[in-house]
C-alpha cells in the first residue's frame, strides 16, 4: 500500500496503472476503491494487474521476465494483452521465433490496438521498414498518449531499421514518463541499432535528468501511512 500523497503524485503524473507498479518495483498492482459508509467501510477491487515481468524487464531479469510471462500466459492465454508482454520478455532474451508465434496469436485473437500491434511486430521482425511504418497509423492515435505503447512502437521501428521514426517514437515515450536511463541505455535489447545516434545519448541525459527529479520529488512528498 502507498500513501494518499503518493497516490496523487501519481496521478498527477498521468501515469497508468502499470507505470505505477513498474516504478513501485511491485509484481501486481490491485485497482479499486475503498470508501467509509458511517462506521462501515467498503472496500471495492476493480482488477488485479500483473506487473512482474516488466518490472524484471526493467531490472533487466530476462529469466525472471520470460517465466512471469509464461505464467500469465497459461492463466489467460486468450487475454491479447498479457500475450503481448510473454512476447515483449520474449524477444527480450533472443528468441524471436516464439516472440513471432505469440505475435500471430494476437492478430489472430483480435482485440484493436492489439491486432495492430501484433501486426506491427509481424513486419519488424521480417525487417520490412515500409510496412512496419504504414502499420503505426494504426496505433498512433493511442501510442502518442501511452509511455508503454510509444515504446512499444519505437522497438518495432527500430527492429525494422526505421531509426529516424524509431527515435521520434522513443522521445514521445519519454515525455509521457518513461525514465528508466539503465533499461533504456543499456539493458533493452530492442533499441542496439539506435544507440550510436548521438540523439539517443541526449535524450538518455534528459532521461536520467527526469530520473532524478522524479526520485527526489517523490521521497520530499511521501508521507508515512
Amino acid at each position: 500500500m502507498i500513501s494518499r500523497t503518493s497516490s496523487a503524485l501519481a496521478k498527477r503524473a498521468g501515469l497508468d496503472v502499470r507505470a505505477i507498479g513498474q516504478k513501485l518495483g511491485v509484481d501486481y498492482v490491485l485497482e479499486g476503491t475503498v470508501r467509509r459508509a458511517g462506521d462501515s467501510i467498503r472496500v471495492m477491487a476493480k482488477q488485479l494487474i500483473a506487473t512482474a515481468n516488466l518490472v524484471h524487464m526493467i531490472a533487466g531479469d530476462t529469466e525472471a521476465a520470460i517465466a512471469w510471462g509464461r505464467k500469465g500466459h497459461r492463466l489467460d492465454p486468450r487475454d491479447p494483452m498479457t500475450t503481448l508482454l510473454y512476447a515483449f520478455a520474449l524477444l527480450q532474451g533472443g528468441q524471436r521465433e516464439r516472440a513471432s508465434a505469440l505475435f500471430d496469436q494476437i492478430v489472430l485473437l483480435g482485440g484493436g490496438i492489439f491486432t495492430s500491434l501484433g501486426m506491427l511486430f509481424q513486419h519488424a521482425l521480417r525487417g520490412d521498414g515500409e510496412s512496419a511504418s504504414k502499420a503505426v497509423e494504426e496505433v498512433r492515435a493511442a501510442a502518442m498518449v501511452d509511455e508503454q505503447l510509444s515504446l512499444f512502437v519505437a522497438e518495432a521501428l527500430a527492429l525494422a531499421g526505421v531509426r529516424d521514426e524509431a527515435l521520434g517514437w522513443l522521445e514521445n515515450a519519454v515525455r509521457r514518463g518513461l525514465i528508466h536511463p539503465a533499461f533504456l541505455s543499456r539493458t533493452d535489447v530492442l533499441l542496439e541499432d539506435l544507440r550510436a545516434d548521438p540523439r539517443f545519448g541526449k535524450l538518455i541525459s534528459e532521461v536520467r535528468t527526469q530520473r532524478k527529479a522524479f526520485a527526489a520529488s517523490t521521497t520530499a512528498a511521501t508521507v508515512p501511512l
